[in-house]
């Protein structure tokens, strides 16, 4: 299946700029108290959600900036369309919410799980640092082939996805958690300050 390199991306920006406009009125007007408050012992509050999310962006955010260098030192220009690979297809697509719902459970690598570390205090600035730098960086993929370099997954530096597949990958991840973070928010009836 084959997508318009322009509409991917450009899906992929109003995501995340959805992304940065939620945080900003849903999550920022609230008290660190509440950041933190947990529906359920097992489960994360908000603030680690948001946690969560900056781990994989701590690793992944470098690794897209550096795949695009390396497209444009290569001189791998944009191509019309992007053929996503299978395991990119399934990684990205397991990431999407269903219906406002994160249906697919899945165990989180402990090294990404922020359940019992210490938080920074600024976890929202930090988070939307990161938003921010997603969307330049989908801008500066507007002009490299998102199928001409691959990119080291986390869970191990064998599988390698194209560039294409692991902005979809993030953007996908950082919609599943801000959904769960919105959850959250509801089941504690929060309001805003």
């Amino acid at each position: 299946m084959a997508l318009t390199t322009h509409t991917l991306l450009a899906d992929l920006k109003a995501q995340t700029e959805k992304i940065i406009a939620e945080t900003e009125s849903q999550f920022a007007t609230l008290s660190a108290e509440d950041l933190h408050l947990r529906e359920d012992p097992s489960r994360w509050c908000i603030a680690e959600c948001l946690e969560h999310l900056c781990l994989y962006g701590d690793y992944y955010l470098p690794a897209i900036e550096n795949a695009i260098g390396q497209a444009k030192k290569l001189k791998k220009n944009a191509k019309a369309e992007f053929r996503p690979g299978w395991l990119g297809e399934y990684f990205a697509q397991s990431m999407l919410p269903q219906s406002q719902a994160v249906t697919n459970k899945m165990k989180t690598f402990r090294d990404k799980d922020p359940m019992g570390m210490e938080l920074p205090t600024n976890i929202i600035d930090r988070f939307l640092d990161q938003q921010k730098e997603t969307l330049r960086l989908l801008n500066e993929a507007e002009l490299v082939d998102l199928e001409a370099v691959r990119i080291p997954i986390t869970i191990t530096r064998f599988i390698r996805l194209k560039l294409g597949d692991v902005l979809r990958f993030v953007v996908h991840h950082n919609m599943r958690h801000v959904q769960q973070a919105h959850n959250v928010r509801a089941a504690l009836v929060l309001e805003e300050q």
